[in-house]
């Protein structure tokens, strides 16, 4: 079982709008940033810096991923009620002014995190905008879940950040250093820790498995 359903993100989301505004960009780029190894620049902010002008999100990549395209792109984020208005008023500002971007050579992302359900699908909308962008691409809750499931310390990450600590049942390798490292005065530095340790090592976040009921917890293995 996946730790994160397409319900229990639109859920998280609904009940935590004003945070998910500036959640959204950060979980993009964590997602972005563990998927792909040559990246040759990133801009998203996020959290307090939503508000930045211009794109919410500009990044170069010379390999792609199931789902990012080598070289340009932009992206949007939203988390309106109404994900195909916000998608069509993301699309007809950024494809009047697309501030200096070239956009046969840019590929333009933008992602909700609720469920596609118009009577017009994705591909059908993708296929109307196409033309001017190299390619227009919507991320929906569904393709989101999967690529948040794919990468375990992303989906901690989310986990962490929007129910308390008492509430899960697992403690990601991010949490478990700070409260060890804390643990020594002065604090224990990450370099002293590994200090001797070869490269092969290599640490794994976290890891799920079904939990016994139905709620929101996640087990850890």
């Amino acid at each position: 079982m996946k730790p994160l359903t397409t319900s229990l993100l639109e859920s998280i989301v609904a009940n935590n709008k004003n945070k998910s505004k500036g959640m959204l960009p950060e979980l993009g780029k964590r997602l972005i940033l563990s998927s792909v190894d040559k990246i040759s620049s990133i801009r998203i902010p996020s959290k307090d810096d939503v508000w930045a002008p211009g794109f919410d999100g500009i990044v170069e990549c010379d390999e792609e991923t199931d789902h990012i395209c080598s070289g340009k792109s932009v992206w949007e984020f939203g988390t309106n009620n109404d994900s195909l208005s916000k998608i069509n008023a993301d699309y007809a500002k950024r494809n009047a002014d697309p501030l200096g971007v070239d956009k046969a050579t840019t590929v333009f992302y933008l992602v909700v995190p609720k469920i596609w359900s118009y009577s017009q699908s994705i591909s059908e909308w993708e296929n109307g905008h196409r033309g001017e962008w190299a390619k227009v691409h919507i991320i929906d809750a569904s393709e989101l879940c999967d690529w948040i499931n794919s990468i375990p310390s992303v989906c901690c990450w989310l986990f962490e950040n929007y129910y308390n600590q008492e509430m899960l049942t697992f403690t990601s390798v991010s949490k478990a250093w700070e409260q060890f490292s804390k643990k020594t005065m002065p604090q224990l530095s990450k370099e002293l820790f590994l200090l001797g340790r070869g490269n092969g090592n290599r640490v794994v976040e976290c890891s799920f498995r079904q939990s016994d009921n139905k709620g929101s917890k996640q087990q850890p293995r």
